[in-house]
């Protein structure tokens, strides 16, 4: 909530802050990478478990 309230004062500045807006962007874009890539490994690891159950579900019947 901070950050975004920072970058409204940053806009309400003007053209002056582009480059610092420019720069928050950037470090958003990276945190949603960031989480991203955590998300796809946790993706990646309950794909492997889900496949464990469903053939040891398969092997009881």
């Amino acid at each position: 909530m901070a950050e975004m309230r920072a970058f409204a004062d940053l806009y309400a500045s003007g053209d002056s802050t582009v480059p610092e807006r420019r720069a928050a962007l950037l470090a958003h874009k990276q945190s949603l990478e960031d989480r991203q890539a955590e998300l796809d490994l946790c993706r990646t690891i309950l794909d492997r478990k889900l496949k464990k159950y469903d053939e040891i579900m398969k092997d009881q019947r």
